[in-house]
């Protein structure tokens, strides 16, 4: 009992010998060191979650790099599908049988033709009816329609469209050279269309079938820099990465 008074009093000793202003600071310190070890637990936690949420985002980005691929690619793709049934002379669907009276070859339709017809559509019905002959393979006949378009409708919302696909009629056809000058008019002629980005990206193939590899990355650096935000600019930032890799 008295080791037990003993150590009391000299506890009471020692809380003595603290002045009131040292015991706040004591507490002061243990306060602060707690929120210290709890401001680096709630770091921890959020270092994790910025690394969870940069993972999603790249998932997302891969998947956006993954469709923007295919969209910029599958008008090219079914546009040289038709060209190589044209010049295979596959049918491109199953094999029909012609009546006798129906063998005789029909005149090809032509502007003159199809003058009365063209007169009284609108400028988008015009449009739609150019790139319906193309999708035909009738490329001179469709680049005929789609520089008339451009011509009677040059502030048209469809006229960037259709000097693109005047671009790509010439190169289906194997006419890189002038496919590249029809693009260029695309880019040139309306700066603020949606088809700039694609026409770009367009004349980077048509390098590439030209074998001038230093001009289509040069042409990638472009289209990168001038829309980057564009689904075009994507695919050029992949390609890109795979031509450095190579």
């Amino acid at each position: 009992m008295k080791r037990q008074s003993g150590s009391l009093t000299k506890t009471k000793d020692l809380l003595s010998f603290f002045s009131p202003c040292t015991v706040f600071l004591l507490v002061i310190g243990m306060t602060a060191c707690s929120t210290f070890q709890s401001s680096q637990k709630e770091e921890g936690e959020l270092v994790m979650v910025k690394k969870e949420l940069q993972e999603i985002q790249k998932s997302i980005s891969d998947i956006n790099l993954q469709i923007a691929n295919s969209e910029n690619n599958i008008e090219f793709l079914e546009a040289r599908l038709d060209e190589l049934i044209r010049r295979e002379g596959t049918p491109s669907g199953p094999s029909k049988v012609v009546p006798e009276e129906s063998t005789k070859l029909e005149k090809p339709e032509t502007v003159d033709r199809l003058d009365p017809e063209l007169a009284s559509l609108e400028p988008e019905e015009f449009y739609q009816r150019s790139i319906f002959f193309f999708n035909q393979t009738n490329y001179p006949l469709a680049i005929r329609l789609l520089r008339r378009f451009i011509v009677e409708n040059p502030s048209s919302e469809f006229a960037d469209k259709a000097q693109y696909w005047i671009g790509e009629a010439f190169f289906v056809q194997g006419n890189f050279e002038r496919a590249l000058r029809e693009y260029s008019l695309t880019i040139e002629h309306y700066p603020d269309g949606n088809k700039p980005p694609d026409a770009l990206l367009k004349r980077t193939t048509a390098y590439d079938e030209l074998q001038q590899p230093g001009k289509a990355a040069k042409t990638l650096e472009e289209l990168v820099e001038r829309f980057p935000a564009s689904s075009a600019a994507t695919v050029a930032n992949m390609k890109l990465t795979k031509r450095n890799k190579e």
